[in-house]
């Protein structure tokens, strides 16, 4: 029996067509490579040692290029960065961009051998517990609820050091040959997926609610980067997770009232991570992710793409496409249909603002992705709404 859905997705791609490579022309088109895996450590708040890692893709183009972060979900965290946010790493780079995937690692034993943490190992509870006695949380166990720290999520803390400390090795890189001639640090995006939108977001302006002070109060640091022109956010988070805050009674801050740099969300009918839906403790609803773009400055340069598709799944803003495929009620080539409506999206947003590139600037405050997707994928511009093909 064909499904609803399928019968959607026909109808989509009978009106998209031949169409699906002229989403948006980037303009830059290259191929690219990737480097050796760089290893990094440093000393995070607890004075551990932290180990991360990272891998430039970089293009066939000449003369130093804009500069994308990629930082992955996921609350478990990945030991090697070569499948960190690997189809939007290679994606990144075919409009010219050099593209860095982070991997974020759990925190583990140390290995002897080395002096370092070990990455794969065994979980460490111990160095977890030195980083809540650092952020000042409590990390009692509690068999009926998550405690404080577990709440905070270690990884939530460290995501945003580690890419912190990743733009740092960037920039001395960029210092000599041979990334001096493709490295651009003075055009530089941060772009994540879930979590790792939360780790961007906060390189970008964002304040979140980590640890707290002595006197016990909340401490709300801000942990933006000045290097940091623009942000990609795939599958934000809203409030009230990942340290994320709205206003409240006397209490008229909230956590996205100080973004002030271009600022790129995308999501969709199917992005919904709460287990189960009818009540959300561990996730967010695709509506609670749109709120994080509602809460933005009117001020600030804010872009919204909203998929109306339950076809969008969490892992396909993840670039995992075969997530996709999987799906027995999608037809396959539906997959690449949307996954294109994101590749066009971020191409366009991102040479607007690290490019000045005017034809994706016309993209963007057109909304022409709407006409192009028969109105199920509905943008939000500057000033401009674009729902359900209505301009």
């Amino acid at each position: 029996m064909t499904t609803v859905r399928t019968l959607v997705c026909l109808v989509l791609l009978a009106a998209f067509g031949q169409a699906r490579a002229q989403v948006y022309t980037p303009a830059v088109t290259a191929s690219g490579t990737d480097s050796a895996v760089f290893d990094h450590h440093y000393t995070d708040i607890s004075g551990q040692t932290r180990l991360i890692a990272f891998v430039i893709r970089y293009p066939d183009v000449a003369g130093p290029q804009p500069v994308v972060l990629l930082s992955h979900g996921g609350g478990n965290g990945l030991c090697s960065p070569i499948g960190a946010l690997r189809e939007w790493r290679f994606r990144t780079t075919q409009a010219g961009y050099v593209s860095v995937s982070v991997a974020h690692a759990p925190h583990y034993d140390y290995d002897s051998s080395t002096g370092l943490p070990g990455c794969p190992g065994q979980a460490d509870p111990a160095s977890v517990d030195l980083m809540c006695q650092a952020l000042n949380v409590d990390n009692t166990p509690n068999p009926d609820e998550r405690n404080e720290c577990e709440r905070v999520g270690i990884i939530n803390w460290d995501r945003t050091q580690d890419l912190t400390e990743v733009i740092g090795q960037l920039q001395q890189l960029a210092s000599s040959a041979p990334w001096d001639t493709r490295l651009d640090m003075d055009r530089l995006a941060v772009a994540g997926h879930s979590g790792g939108a939360a780790g961007a977001i906060s390189l970008g302006g964002a304040i979140r609610a980590f640890g707290r002070d002595d006197m016990g109060d909340v401490n709300y640091p801000d942990l933006s980067h000045p290097l940091v022109d623009a942000q990609v956010l795939l599958s934000p988070a809203g409030s009230g997770r990942l340290g994320f805050y709205d206003t409240g009674f006397d209490q008229s801050n909230q956590s996205w009232q100080a973004i002030n740099i271009p600022t790129l969300m995308l999501t969709g009918d199917g992005d919904n991570t709460c287990s189960p839906r009818g009540n959300c403790i561990g996730g967010d609803s695709p509506t609670t992710r749109k709120v994080a773009f509602e809460l933005l400055p009117p001020t600030t340069q804010g872009y919204l793409l909203d998929v109306v598709d339950s076809a969008t799944s969490h892992s396909l803003f993840g670039g995992n496409i075969q997530s996709c495929y999987d799906d027995p009620g999608v037809v396959p080539a539906h997959c690449d249909v949307m996954t294109d409506w994101l590749t066009g999206s971020i191409h366009a947003f991102l040479d607007a603002w690290l490019r000045d590139h005017q034809p994706a600037m016309v993209f963007l405050n057109q909304g022409l992705i709407t006409g192009l997707t028969g109105g199920v994928a509905q943008w939000t511009a500057p000033d401009l709404i674009f729902i359900a093909g209505f301009q």
